[in-house]
């Protein structure tokens, strides 16, 4: 998809060995006027066939929150999107608990992580997060991961007990200590970062960065065409490794620029 400012795709993939398709990926260039694209992946737990699934309806949430917000006061919600976001996300874990609470039993590991994201036409990207999906930044060939991890794992490199290195196959690092469902008020990590013209905005599932390292984004970038053919081949690139049997999801946003670069 595209629009004059932001080319983008996704994909979400059931992976090797699933059965269910725990993630989720939306994306809303409507809600929001013409400068503003909304875009989320979740990573839920606990799925069960004939109900709603927790990535579903935190992600539904929050953006149900958000595009509430905007069409009651445009102007107040570009003015506080940081704050908006956080409280979409914990309005999202309201919800989520809430299934919980309606039947205990059948939905006790109702969970899901959640990394969602505004990107306005200024380059104003603006993000919330909560869990172990991730939102990285890829600039002048370098890739920098955005999010933290809220893992047991992630805490052990952190102190220095394991290197970034081991983290990827400690059994720590599927140990999740704050995601969305888990705690009735979670930790929601926010910023706001400038991009510049060209800088790209990937969001993974733990089925992409547990299957093989930030590193090779930018070659399956550079050797595909459009973002489409980056996140196929993203999720084909997982699936091929089968180092990691998960859900696999992605979500690829390129900033094209405002279009008053060239007239500074």
């Amino acid at each position: 998809m595209e629009n004059n400012y932001i080319a983008f795709s996704g994909v979400s993939n059931v992976g090797n060995k699933m059965k269910i398709n725990e993630d989720y990926i939306s994306f809303d260039d409507n809600q929001f006027g013409d400068d503003i694209v909304y875009f989320s992946i979740a990573d839920g737990s606990g799925s069960k066939e004939s109900m709603f699934r927790p990535a579903a309806i935190v992600s539904n949430q929050a953006l149900k929150y958000m595009a509430r917000f905007f069409k009651k006061d445009e102007k107040l919600f570009k003015g506080n999107i940081r704050t908006l976001m956080e409280e979409s996300v914990l309005s999202a874990n309201d919800v989520l608990c809430g299934f919980k609470l309606g039947a205990e039993e059948s939905r006790m590991e109702f969970a899901s992580s959640f990394t969602c994201a505004t990107l306005e036409r200024n380059g104003v990207l603006t993000f919330a997060h909560a869990g172990n999906t991730r939102l990285y930044l890829i600039r002048d060939q370098r890739t920098v991961q955005l999010t933290t991890d809220h893992t047991i794992g992630q805490k052990l490199v952190d102190k220095q007990a394991i290197t970034e290195e081991e983290y990827y196959t400690a059994i720590e690092r599927l140990q999740l200590y704050n995601e969305l469902g888990m705690v009735a008020d979670p930790s929601v990590q926010t910023a706001r970062v400038k991009l510049k013209k060209n800088d790209v905005v990937i969001m993974t599932t733990d089925g992409i960065h547990y299957n093989f390292r930030k590193e090779a984004f930018l070659e399956i970038l550079l050797s595909t065409q459009t973002m489409d053919e980056a996140a196929q081949e993203m999720v084909k690139t997982a699936l091929d490794l089968k180092t990691y049997p998960d859900n696999i999801s992605v979500i690829i946003a390129w900033y094209l620029g405002s279009g008053m670069e060239e007239s500074q």
